[in-house]
């Protein structure tokens, strides 16, 4: 009997395959098939065929973790021949409430307000995490995929009873698989946005009553004298006041902390992931997305049992992603099964606040016995994968 784990290297993003012996056979779970907008997407095709070979066209359970980019861009652009190729049992995603995927819209609007076109479109990091949450701005990939799977798709959550839904995929006597997040209420997921909004109104309330009467104030002569604005803008140049260089500066100051309204709708949605257990035969498996902090403490606070055999570190080896208690509660001893999966590529965010953070990497591999066992995509080719096998 036989457990696996492969993770396979598609750039910035994830793409992992379960493989495990029931009385009947071999199952398969397919997790995440995506990549970040700067990585090779040529990728995809080879990567799907070998899951296709190996698989034989099966998949027990189809997972997407939640609505990014480098989480689900590989099925979206693959979606029409997936339907084909493949037989789904089931295929989960992140539940979601109608009401917090509306913050989530509203929070896009107003960040598509406040950031300039070109940071929107730019190759610099603001550019980077707007592209892997917002490029939904038309269709919603994971709708798509969705709907060629109709009867068979769930939206899971902590609370849900997945056997009495019809959500667990049939067959798996040997595996079982929780869910451990998201909530399903999700607004607790939304602090960080309502708190970017609340800030981007008030300072938006203040500047709306301040800028008529300073306007009145300047007169012709005056800004006659005052030094010529740098980088104008067409918003800048109405009314009158904002001539004032000093003004225009604090504008652009002001458009460029959309940065922290981003990274609030990045946490959000990062929260929001599907976040799994899988027990077979005494091996556990840590399945996380890209949980970050306040959904881990929202799994502690539970009481969860997180103890495992094998994690999937989260968030791509992020800071953000690894809380510093959670180490010794994944892995509470050193045994010679623990072992870790990242799928990452450096190269995409190296310096400043890199991925994978060293101390992440440092701190998970302190927990394992055999360094074999940490298991890196950026380790082999491009399109190729990594591995963790347990027999029994």
């Amino acid at each position: 009997m036989r457990l696996t784990v492969r993770a396979y290297n598609v750039g910035h993003g994830d793409c992992i395959l379960i493989s495990w012996d029931e009385d009947d056979g071999v199952h398969h779970a397919w997790v995440d098939f995506g990549t970040h907008h700067k990585d090779d997407r040529s990728v995809y095709p080879g990567v799907y065929d070998e899951i296709l070979a190996r698989t034989g066209g099966r998949i027990d359970l189809l997972l997407m973790t939640h609505r990014h980019l480098d989480h689900i861009e590989g099925f979206y652009q693959l979606r029409t021949r997936l339907r084909a190729d493949f037989q789904v049992g089931r295929i989960w995603h992140a539940h979601v409430t109608a009401d917090v995927d509306n913050q989530f819209k509203i929070a896009s609007q107003a960040l598509a307000q406040i950031l300039p076109n070109e940071l929107q479109v730019g190759s610099g990091v603001i550019g980077d995490v707007y592209r892997n949450n917002l490029e939904f701005s038309n269709v919603d990939r994971m709708d798509r995929i969705a709907e060629l799977f109709a009867g068979s798709v769930f939206a899971v959550h902590r609370q849900m009873d997945l056997a009495a839904s019809g959500a667990l995929p049939s067959g798996l006597a040997r595996m079982q698989i929780e869910v451990l997040a998201p909530e399903q209420d999700s607004r607790v997921y939304l602090n960080p946005i309502d708190t970017s909004l609340a800030a981007r109104r008030a300072l938006d309330d203040h500047f709306a009553a301040f800028a008529p009467a300073t306007a009145a104030r300047v007169t012709a002569s005056a800004t006659e004298q005052l030094p010529a604005r740098d980088s104008p803008r067409d918003e800048d140049a109405q009314p009158d006041f904002l001539r004032l260089a000093d003004f225009a500066r604090l504008r652009r100051l002001l458009r460029a902390g959309g940065l922290d309204l981003l990274a609030a709708i990045n946490k959000s949605r990062n929260n929001t992931s599907v976040v799994t257990r899988w027990r077979w035969e005494g091996v556990t498996l840590l399945i996380t997305g890209d949980a970050e902090l306040e959904s881990w403490a929202l799994m502690r606070n539970h009481g969860d049992d997180l103890a495992s055999s094998l994690l999937k570190i989260s968030h791509h080896g992020s800071i953000d992603a690894s809380p510093a208690w959670g180490y010794e509660r994944v892995f509470p001893t050193r045994r010679n099964t623990n072992s870790v999966i990242l799928s990452t590529n450096p190269l995409i965010f190296p310096t400043g606040n890199e991925v994978p953070k060293a101390e992440v990497v440092t701190a998970w591999a302190g927990r394992l016995q055999y360094p074999s066992r940490f298991r890196r995509t950026d380790g082999v080719p491009t399109g190729e994968s990594v591995e963790v096998i347990f027999d029994r």
